[in-house]
């Protein structure tokens, strides 16, 4: 169950997701770990889109089923399945079944870890990092001990009344450590030098800009200096969608916000995220979460009464 600490964390990623879904973390400077988070999800699992974070993420699947997809590869998940994903690589996870699923990540300054790297001893972590340019993932039996060791970060903190003891770098270091052991066995899903999202950055700002209003493909196109035409091939291949596409996905990702965050009528929620039309609304909805908004609304409510009992 969540600390009252990471459901405010979870609360203002839901309430503020950084533009063009990076959903970025606060880093305290020097700090190695920015940020633990015990994630459970509930059925009816909403549809994931590709987004990246300002962290090298480390989730490890305590419950539940499901795939994880980058640009070019995709991974079935079960319990103690690892990833590594670096910062600014696009994924998504689909969760799957009808039992909730739950994660536990630690979100990890890549610029602090990369300066511990230049000590000898620990250059092998350097290795790792610029191996796993497209992620890494270790299935639920070939993850050994790491799963374990992740739980004992988390009942560190639990124990320590929510701070961070000084030993959790120590464990972060092991656990990193004992995942540059198993790179060389691992395959990686894309070249190291592989390119972000820079490309189309503007775009995705723009999107988090003006998502309340109209927004044509011309318009992203134009914000990355960029032919339509080529546009429309660079976003879909970078980002695993078309640009309209995505640009519904970001506003149904506000709406599932303000759907669980306030009690304000569908209709309103559907105008503040740029659906000037209920019916188009309900109907973009029901395709990327499976349920209509006040039935996803209703159900949610209930799974988060039961699961803060």
């Amino acid at each position: 169950m969540m600390n009252e600490s990471e459901r405010r964390e979870l609360r203002r990623m839901l309430a503020e997701p950084p533009s063009g879904e990076r959903r970025d973390f606060f880093q305290p400077a020097g700090e190695l770990i920015a940020a633990m988070i015990d994630t459970p999800y509930y059925p009816p699992y909403a549809v994931d889109s590709l987004h990246c974070h300002n962290t090298l993420e480390l989730g490890v699947c305590v419950k539940g089923c499901g795939r994880i997809r980058t640009r070019t590869s995709e991974w079935t998940f079960s319990p103690g399945a690892v990833l590594l994903t670096p910062r600014e690589v696009p994924h998504s996870q689909q969760n799957e079944g009808v039992l909730m699923t739950h994660w536990q990540y630690v979100e990890v300054n890549e610029d602090v870890l990369l300066h511990l790297a230049g000590e000898r001893r620990l250059s092998a972590l350097r290795t790792l990092v610029e191996s796993a340019g497209g992620g890494m993932f270790l299935p639920g039996g070939q993850s050994g001990e790491i799963p374990q060791l992740v739980q004992i970060m988390f009942d560190s903190r639990r124990l320590g009344g929510g701070e961070s003891p000084p030993e959790l770098q120590l464990f972060l270091l092991l656990i990193l450590l004992m995942m540059a052991r198993h790179a060389d066995d691992v395959a990686l899903s894309i070249a190291a030098d592989a390119p972000g999202l820079a490309p189309v950055e503007p775009a995705l700002a723009y999107v988090c800009e003006h998502y309340t209003h109209e927004i044509r493909v011309s318009d992203m196109a134009r914000s990355c200096a960029m032919s339509e035409s080529y546009f429309r091939k660079l976003f879909s291949r970078l980002m695993g969608m078309p640009p309209l596409e995505y640009v519904n996905r970001y506003r149904i990702h506000r709406a599932l916000n303000l759907l669980r965050l306030t009690q304000e009528p569908v209709q309103n929620i559907a105008a503040r995220c740029g659906f000037f039309s209920l019916a188009a609304f309900n109907r973009n909805f029901k395709r990327y979460v499976g349920k209509s908004p006040s039935d996803w609304r209703d159900g949610r409510q209930r799974q988060e009464k039961w699961a803060l009992k």
